[in-house]
């Protein structure tokens, strides 16, 4: 997974250009943990093992 797969092309520029620290301000971390949970949730690899496992996410789950 990366952040090429996100479809908003000023997320991914954001993103890209955040400083790799261990000191974020909040709202890089806050972004950084939606950007992660929209590339999970869009993964058709991930979509396939929900069907295999016959669970279903709830709409928005995981973002904030």
């Amino acid at each position: 997974m990366s952040f090429a797969a996100l479809k908003d092309p000023a997320e991914l520029d954001f993103l890209n250009r955040q400083p790799t620290t261990f000191a974020l301000p909040a709202e890089a971390v806050d972004r950084l943990r939606a950007a992660a949970g929209t590339i999970i949730a869009e993964s058709p690899d991930f979509r396939r093992l929900l069907k295999e496992a016959g669970v279903t996410m709830a709409p928005d789950a995981g973002r904030p």
